[in-house]
């Protein structure tokens, strides 16, 4: 029998804000799993989080609002990206539904598209290696 345990500061993760998202950023990362979180009353998302192979210096003014109390920059080894129209456009350019646990991605910013709707589509180019079996030890 296995036996498990987990608390939910171990699943905490600070969400990367569209802000961040600029021309030319760039983020590599192993997909550790998927979540839906709630932005706003009433509304669900869901987002993707990454283990970094190396650590990644964010302002926290460019982290989710949900990580109250931070300042200056932080230094982070996971994060969480939301499942932005763009995001998910170029993920099914590269032929799958969605990012899976084990996946490994390059992600990098086109830039944003004026939709005509009032909100920019930030626009993106990403790399998926998927692995027959888990990539847990790649990072």
């Amino acid at each position: 029998m296995a036996k498990m345990s987990g608390n939910t500061q171990d699943a905490a993760v600070p969400i990367l804000k569209q802000a961040f998202w600029t021309k030319g950023t760039e983020l590599s990362g192993l997909v550790v799993r998927r979540f839906a979180t709630i932005p706003e009353p009433g509304k669900t998302a869901m987002c993707i989080e990454l283990k970094l192979p190396k650590y990644l210096n964010v302002d926290a003014t460019l982290l989710s609002t949900s990580e109250k109390g931070l300042k200056g920059s932080q230094r982070l080894e996971r994060i969480a990206i939301g499942e932005m129209t763009g995001l998910m456009m170029a993920i099914n350019a590269a032929g799958t539904e969605h990012l899976t646990e084990g996946d490994v991605v390059d992600i990098t910013c086109l830039g944003s598209t004026d939709t005509g709707k009032g909100n920019p589509r930030t626009d993106f180019k990403i790399e998926i290696e998927r692995p027959d079996r888990p990539n847990a030890d790649k990072f």
